[in-house]
């Protein structure tokens, strides 16, 4: 073996050298006339291949639009859930005790509402609901309730209160499997914690002053739904910019022989296709006619939109988007529920504007003739020690719950109402399965099936998907993922048989 032979070298070989080789004259004059050559032929070979490929865009697909809304409420706190929506069971069965324990008058103040569940007409929750949108008659609204909504529930998981069960995940989520122009969830004030199989879904977060959703108003959503910031772009230039980048592309596929390869073609007409139906995004007037109820011709021809609170106009306009297949769902998180011994105007002025949620929720799916499924959620419960009267704003007379104590317990619920344009749905509930309901108390037993917030959440959602037409198989698949159920198929989990 030769021995190395180590050559000591310093910066001045590193800067000096290597030495380039020599370049001839007839090198020099051939690659300038290369250069002039591709410099005045590619203007004109681009032109006339972008004239030639001009009139061959794709035909892209029509968009996926799941109309039919979804909405879900959180209230962070544990509010008096028995002074909300009972079924057949606890009507039949009430008296002064199970009054007493839900915060509402009695027997003799329960109104069926839907066609299979009642409310205490006196409370400030069900006042709200009962209270028809300016532009409705009280007739009317009442046979829209009565008529044309349903309800069912999931009994038990939800009985972890205040601080021990807000971080549980309670907050689901409805976007990527309902499918929706903007393909996105609506978020509002979502500060808690989401189920562990809805983390990381697209969606648009409105964060609220104070948290307080009395500050919301008919641009809130507006200002995000849109490009940012717009009037910058409009729709023809993004299209425009489509189809330039499409034809570009198809010109070096085949300069560059990628035409040939497995799922280019495909992959190049999905990119365009996405490319240019987001032109729409940069119409100006997008957001506004997608989001204000006051420019959804829809929602003014039925309701008096300028005689509503800024906040409800706001949710009636994000209601209505889901419920047409503008975005995903709307999921909105309402706090200050904690209210045991709190004051009448405080526990009132919180049912009340619960209340309102789900009236501008039917009022947005009657607009638009299509269904609509309303899930709520607490994290505990404030057992009620009875009722205290109370005069809201508007001049209305309530009782609203006393509130004596935090108590998860079976109390405690979450709920799903159907609205359909014709013929509500039969829902079922979960409960325990024999004598689920303790009449002394008015304790409801829950049911073995769903034992975890998670797993409640993920129920609720599997019925919201599947009375909609959205992707149940693909949600269900994401939650066994994550160990919410052992199961191998959704039967059985859902509210709709």
């Amino acid at each position: 073996m030769k021995p190395l032979i180590r050559i000591s070298k310093d910066w001045k070989d590193l800067v000096e050298g290597p030495k380039h080789q020599p370049v001839t004259r007839r090198d020099f004059i051939k690659r300038g006339l290369l250069t002039a050559t591709i410099a005045t032929a590619m203007p004109e070979f681009l032109l006339n291949s972008t004239a030639a490929y001009a009139a061959t865009n794709p035909s892209c697909p029509p968009q996926i639009r799941v109309p039919g809304a979804i909405a879900q409420i959180y209230r962070d706190g544990g509010n008096a859930r028995g002074a909300m929506f009972l079924n057949s069971q606890q009507a039949n069965a009430m008296n002064a005790t199970m009054a007493k324990n839900y915060g509402i008058v009695g027997a003799s103040d329960l109104q069926q509402v839907g066609s299979n569940y009642y409310l205490a007409k006196s409370s400030p929750y069900t006042m709200a609901i009962l209270t028809p949108p300016a532009g409705y008659t009280q007739a009317q609204w009442n046979q829209v309730l009565l008529t044309k909504t349903s309800f069912g529930g999931i009994y038990g998981p939800w009985n972890n209160d205040d601080g021990a069960g807000s971080g549980l995940g309670q907050l689901g989520t409805g976007s990527p499997y309902k499918s929706s122009f903007l393909g996105k969830d609506i978020r509002f004030d979502n500060s808690r914690t989401v189920a562990n199989w809805a983390h990381g879904t697209p969606s648009i977060s409105v964060n609220v002053p104070q948290q307080a959703l009395s500050t919301l108003n008919s641009t809130s959503v507006v200002n995000l739904a849109g490009f940012t910031p717009s009037g910058v772009l409009n729709q023809a230039q993004v299209q425009a910019s489509a189809t330039t980048a499409y034809t570009l592309s198809s010109i070096f596929s085949q300069a560059l022989g990628l035409s040939t390869r497995t799922g280019a073609a495909q992959a190049v007409t999905k990119t365009y296709c996405g490319f240019n139906g987001n032109g729409v995004l940069a119409d100006p007037s997008f957001a506004a006619s997608s989001f204000n109820p006051n420019n959804i011709s829809a929602l003014t021809s039925k309701i008096q939109v300028a005689n509503l609170s800024t906040e409800q106009q706001c949710l009636l306009g994000s209601f209505y988007a889901s419920a047409v297949g503008t975005c995903g769902a709307i999921i909105i998180q309402q706090n200050g529920n904690d209210y045991h011994q709190g004051s009448a105007e405080a526990i009132a002025t919180q049912d009340y504007e619960a209340g309102q949620f789900f009236q501008m929720f039917i009022a947005a799916c009657d607009a638009a003739g299509q269904p609509g499924i309303f899930l709520e959620v607490s994290n505990g419960n404030c057992v009620g020690g009875g009722v205290q009267p109370y005069v809201l704003p508007n001049g209305q007379t309530t009782q609203a719950a006393i509130g004596k104590g935090d108590a998860g317990g079976m109390y405690n619920v979450g709920f799903a109402v159907c609205y359909h344009p014709t013929t509500p749905p039969t829902l079922s509930s979960m409960m325990g399965t024999s004598n689920p309901l303790n009449t002394t108390t008015g304790a409801m037993l829950g049911t073995p099936l769903i034992t975890s917030v998670p797993a409640g959440m993920g129920a609720l959602y599997l019925t919201a998907l599947k009375y909609v037409g959205g992707d149940v198989n693909s949600a269900f698949a994401q939650m066994v993922a994550n160990r919410v159920f052992p199961q191998a198929t959704p039967t059985g989990l859902t509210l709709l048989g």
